[in-house]
């Protein structure tokens, strides 16, 4: 992150173990959008546990992967993984908006939940086009965190509603919807915006329902203490989201549904 904000989801061992966890959940989604090849530079912009990295390096061994973030301890965290995995990568504490390279340095810069998280997004795409050679491309992945369930819950509207607000003053839960503009503002040409939606139900093959609902009850519920004091309301109430989300794939019915935004753009 460029400004040292604080960051939604902490930097304890719990988060890096969830990082590498959520790289895994969308791996297929990773490597499909960001084809590489041999001895293209890509530069990872905070890249956490290196959970990304390992997952494009175990993917395209023959690309030279880079990687930044500004807490000391994700970059720690991401040389002990990837070293772990076999995977090459060279990470180090940086901003995001004073990256340590010469201008037209790689052929990728990659994105994904990242922008979310800063209060401030011009500066960081014009260093992340900087570092781009000429025609280099960006890939930016968000969402907007508005899922819809069937049968629909009160208790996870509540939720979620809160969530988006937790990022007040820490970043934009909705900046997804704003890539196109942003990117554009930057100077990127060629922008295209896509989707990579979800959509998983009861009865679905390898328990999908149940996984996706896990895997979004798990980086919301470790924050609903500091949501509840924050905003004021009534932890209980949020317990129940979290709770009836866990259960959603218990109800014959069920389903999940959300888009997830995948941006491209060329220097």
């Amino acid at each position: 992150m460029t400004q040292r904000n604080q960051y939604v989801h902490g930097y304890d061992q719990r988060e890096q173990d969830r990082l590498i966890s959520q790289a895994d959940h969308w791996r297929a989604m990773i490597v499909q959008h960001t084809p590489l090849h041999a001895g293209e530079r890509l530069l990872e912009v905070g890249c956490g546990a290196g959970a990304v990295l390992g997952v494009l390096g175990k993917a395209y061994p023959e690309a030279a992967l880079h990687g930044i973030d500004i807490e000391p301890a994700q970059i720690a965290a991401a040389e002990a993984h990837l070293a772990a995995i076999g995977v090459k990568a060279e990470v180090k504490v940086a901003a995001a908006g004073q990256l340590p390279w010469a201008d037209g340095s790689f052929d990728h810069v990659f994105f994904m939940w990242m922008l979310e998280h800063l209060t401030e997004h011009d500066s960081v795409l014009r260093e992340a086009r900087r570092v781009l050679k000429p025609g280099g491309t960006v890939h930016i992945t968000e969402t907007d965190y508005n899922f819809v369930t069937h049968p629909p819950s009160a208790d996870f509207a509540f939720l979620m509603e809160a969530w988006r607000k937790h990022f007040t003053g820490r970043g934009d839960a909705l900046l997804a919807r704003k890539l196109g503009p942003l990117l554009l503002r930057a100077g990127f040409a060629n922008v295209k915006i896509g989707f990579s939606g979800f959509h998983n139900y009861a009865g679905e093959a390898n328990e999908a329902l149940f996984g996706m609902a896990n895997y979004h009850a798990d980086y919301v519920e470790p924050e609903i203490e500091a949501i509840a004091a924050e905003q004021l309301v009534n932890v209980q109430k949020l317990r129940r989201g979290v709770e009836w989300l866990r259960a959603l794939a218990d109800q014959p019915d069920a389903s999940i549904s959300g888009t997830v935004y995948r941006a491209t753009a060329t220097a």
